[in-house]
This record gives C-alpha cells, structure tokens and sequence, in this order.
C-alpha cells in the first residue's frame, strides 16, 4: 500500500483529493511561523529532537490547527530516516 493513502485513508480525506495540493496551504503556513524540517542522521542529539519538536508544536498551537492538521504537516517536515 502506498504510504501516503495510508496516511490520507486515516485521517479521512476523501478519495479523488490530492492530499499534496490540499496540505499545501497547511505546510506553506508552518514554514513561514518557522517550522522547519527535521532530519535525523545516526549519530543524531535526542536535544535536537525535542527542541525540533518542542518549536514545531509551537507553531501548530500559534495556528490552532487541528489533531489532524498537526500530524499532516508534522510528518511533511520528516526528511531522510526520520520520515
């Protein structure tokens, strides 16, 4: 299964959306209230983590996005094995 229908599947959007044109808005709104990607890499500082977090949750609270919302754009800012 693809994973992004799975994802699009769970949080209920409904079928013959693109779930990439509907979460643009969403992502180009985080990114400008300074949300950034994260990337983890082996040698990876749990500190980093938690601020990346801690910043991201900030965001989504600034924008009173939803459950659904957060997660959405909390996994579009994962980049390489952290994705």
């Amino acid at each position: 299964m693809d994973p992004d229908r799975a994802i699009v599947d769970e949080v209920g959007i409904p079928q013959g959306i693109d779930p990439l044109r509907l979460n643009t808005p969403l992502i180009d709104k985080i990114r400008k209230h300074g949300a950034e990607e994260f990337r983890a890499t082996v040698n990876y500082d749990p500190k980093r983590a938690e601020f990346w977090l801690e910043n991201t949750i900030r965001v989504f609270d600034e924008l009173s996005y939803t459950p659904e919302e957060c997660l959405k754009c909390a996994i579009s800012l994962l980049r390489g094995i952290a994705y």
